[in-house]
């Protein structure tokens, strides 16, 4: 499977879900495998996926949802967000954007 992941997207996933300590252990394979899941439903060149929104688990977080970029076929990069305040300085260039939760 890692041929369909990024190094700088796993890099990212270590950074902002696996040493974040307010995320329970036992989800973070939950949320990884469907971000494996959406790379097989991607139907655009490079898509934005909103996988899913951690407060739906009980975990308060400023930036609760759960992003990522799948170009290619491939996870390129992820990051959570505010769903009040989604926009960062930079955007991004995607050719759609999905909402899986």
């Amino acid at each position: 499977m890692l041929k369909i992941v990024d190094r700088h997207f796993i890099e990212r996933w270590i950074e902002r879900m696996v040493n974040e300590p307010k995320i329970p252990r036992r989800l973070i394979p939950q949320l990884l495998s469907k971000c494996y899941e959406m790379v097989d439903k991607v139907s655009h060149h490079r898509e934005l996926v909103i996988i899913d929104d951690l407060e739906l688990y009980g975990v308060n977080l400023y930036e609760s949802e759960v992003c990522v970029i799948i170009e290619d076929g491939r996870l390129k990069t992820m990051w959570r967000r505010n769903e009040n305040s989604p926009k960062t300085e930079y955007g991004s260039r995607v050719d759609n954007v999905r909402w899986c939760y």
